[in-house]
C-alpha cells in the first residue's frame, strides 16, 4: 500500500512542514485567514494540512474513499478526483463559492509525480488525466505530464469560473500563460 502511494505521488506532509504552511499563509493573508476565507485542500489524502486547525468554511476532497472514512474534523468532505471529475460532482456549496467569485484558498500540498520512461518511470496510468490532456492539446510540453501542474492549472481554471468580471478573467487568463512561459523555460533547461 505504502509503494502504492509513492508511485501516485503521495506522500506524508510532515507537521513541521504544515506549521511552517499555517505561518507563511497567515503572515500573507492575515491570523484570521482561517475563519475569512473559504479553504479548499484538493488533495487532503489523510487530512495533514488542517487537522490540527479550526477553520470557519473547510473543504477536503481526496482520491481515495479510505482516506475519507478516517478525516475526523468539522468540514465538508466528499472523494473527487480533481484532475479527471467534471465540476458537476462539486458539492453545491462549494459550486456557489467559487460562481460568486469568493475568496478561496487552495491549501495543498500536491502528488509530485512526473512519467519518465527515459528513466524506467512508467507513470502513464498516474499521469494520464483529462486535465493533462487539455494541457497537452494546448502545448504545455512535459509539464502536462507532472501530477502537480496538472493541480496548480486546474485551480486557475476554477479562479477563472468565478472570476466577477472580463478584467478578473484575463488575469486568471495570464496566470495560465506566464504558468506556461516558465514550465517551457524549465522544459528547455532540462534538455
Amino acid at each position: 500500500k505504502k509503494i502504492s502511494k509513492r508511485i501516485k505521488g503521495e506522500f506524508f506532509t510532515e507537521k513541521i512542514f504544515v506549521d511552517q504552511a499555517h505561518d507563511y499563509i497567515s503572515k500573507h493573508f492575515g491570523e484570521d485567514w482561517k475563519e475569512k476565507y473559504v479553504v479548499w485542500d484538493c488533495c487532503c489524502g489523510t487530512n495533514n494540512l488542517t487537522k490540527d486547525y479550526n477553520f470557519s468554511n473547510l473543504y477536503l476532497s481526496t482520491l481515495e474513499q479510505e482516506d475519507i472514512d478516517n478525516i475526523n474534523v468539522e468540514a465538508t468532505v466528499f472523494q473527487y478526483d480533481f484532475l479527471n471529475d467534471n465540476y458537476d460532482k462539486l458539492p453545491e456549496s462549494l459550486k456557489d463559492h467559487i460562481e460568486s467569485g469568493k475568496d478561496i484558498i487552495f491549501f495543498i500540498n500536491p502528488p509530485y509525480f512526473k512519467a519518465n520512461p527515459m528513466k524506467g518511470i512508467d507513470g502513464t496510468d498516474v499521469c494520464t488525466t483529462d486535465i493533462g490532456e487539455e494541457m497537452r492539446l494546448k502545448k504545455f510540453g512535459m509539464s502536462s505530464s507532472q501530477l502537480s501542474t496538472q493541480f496548480l492549472y486546474r485551480i486557475l481554471k476554477l479562479g477563472m469560473r468565478g472570476a466577477p468580471s472580463k478584467e478578473a478573467r484575463c488575469y486568471y487568463e495570464q496566470g495560465i500563460q506566464i504558468a506556461y512561459e516558465l514550465l517551457r523555460l524549465q522544459e528547455l533547461r532540462l534538455k
